[in-house]
């Protein structure tokens, strides 16, 4: 009994060992299968190549997009706008709502996950601001004048102009203006970049011309020395100052569209006025006076005469001039009235008067 105990033993730790231990059987059989199974390994998908489209857009939509990758999704995010549509594709309309600095980005992802995003940075413009007030005279003269605007950077400025041509600066923030036309006028100005036109900005402009020729002249075209001074004047215009001037025979007080002249010398003159305003001076008027002598006539005669005696009184002939006597009621012109020699009687009295007025026409 105890030598069969033995080798059971030692089977058992020889199976416990890894052993295998059996008995050869010439009749056993025995069948193997073979089974194969293939394996796909995957990755997240590499980042996308650049984002097309435009990197400086206006409010508007536009639209980006990557080579697109089979498998791949698309996950697309932007600051200042929104994806309008395409989400999830390589391919997307964005419209754009925020001015300035913007980021468009795209991340790729299949089933193992997302691969490293791509960014593209956008600058999103839009119409310019309207332009600052536009500086030059506003109430310029006929001729030339310069204005301009605040130049901002990037922007093209459009002039237009009632009453005058441009002639230089077109395009820019300061032009030159020919005035041609006189009166109430506008000078406008539109900015523009590659967003469109902006506001334009307008000012009323009043061109000023040299004032008109004055009215006539009124006042007396015959004047004589000695006399007090004679008084000219024009109609009155706003803004309009007068020079007056005499081309001789006497001296001018001017006071505004009026004036006095103190004629002093004989002979035939030209009063003369002229209009000015700050644009310059305007078409004179002038005024065609003859100034003559006073007359002064002097009494030849005797003094000292007797009642119902004829005497004569004369005074130097001036041809032209017309002569009136009188005399006092103690006296009788008995003839020459209205030549520069009379006779007169003189009835009673102690004193009597002989006067004549001379007159030049």
């Amino acid at each position: 009994m105890k030598r069969k105990v033995l080798p059971g033993i030692l089977f058992m730790l020889l199976v416990v060992w890894g052993f295998a231990v059996s008995t050869t059987d010439v009749n056993a059989q025995s069948c193997t299968g073979t089974a194969t199974f293939t394996v796909n390994i995957g990755s997240v998908p590499a980042q996308p190549g650049t984002i097309t489209g435009v990197a400086g857009p206006c409010l508007e939509t536009q639209t980006y997009s990557v080579t697109n990758t089979s498998g791949v999704s698309y996950n697309w995010t932007v600051t200042g706008g929104t994806v309008a549509s395409g989400q999830g594709t390589n391919s997307v309309s964005v419209n754009w709502t925020g001015t300035g600095a913007q980021t468009l980005t795209v991340t790729p992802s299949n089933t193992c996950g997302s691969g490293t995003a791509r960014t593209l940075s956008v600058t999103v413009g839009t119409v310019p601001a309207q332009p600052s007030l536009i500086s030059g005279n506003l109430a310029p003269c006929i001729g030339s004048a310069s204005y301009s605007v605040t130049s901002v950077s990037g922007v093209t400025y459009n002039w237009s102009v009632t009453g005058g041509t441009i002639t230089s600066g077109q395009g820019t923030n300061s032009v030159s203006i020919n005035w041609t036309g006189s009166g109430a006028q506008t000078l406008s100005v539109t900015p523009s970049n590659a967003c469109g036109n902006g506001t334009l900005r307008s000012s009323a402009v009043t061109v000023n011309t040299v004032p008109s020729q004055p009215s006539t002249i009124t006042g007396t075209a015959f004047s004589c020395t000695d006399d007090v001074a004679a008084s000219y004047s024009v109609t009155n215009v706003g803004g309009v100052t007068y020079t007056w001037s005499v081309s001789g025979g006497g001296s001018v007080t001017p006071s505004g569209n009026t004036a006095s002249v103190d004629w002093t010398t004989a002979g035939s003159y030209v009063l003369t006025v002229v209009p000015s305003n700050t644009c310059g001076n305007g078409t004179s008027r002038t005024l065609n006076v003859t100034v003559e002598t006073t007359p002064a006539p002097a009494i030849n005669g005797v003094a000292d005469a007797c009642a119902t005696v004829q005497q004569t009184y004369t005074v130097p002939f001036t041809s032209g001039n017309t002569y009136s006597w009188t005399v006092s009621a103690n006296g009788t012109i008995i003839s020459g009235q209205g030549t520069n020699s009379i006779v007169v009687e003189w009835n009673s009295g102690t004193t009597g008067t002989v006067s004549v007025t001379e007159t030049n026409n």
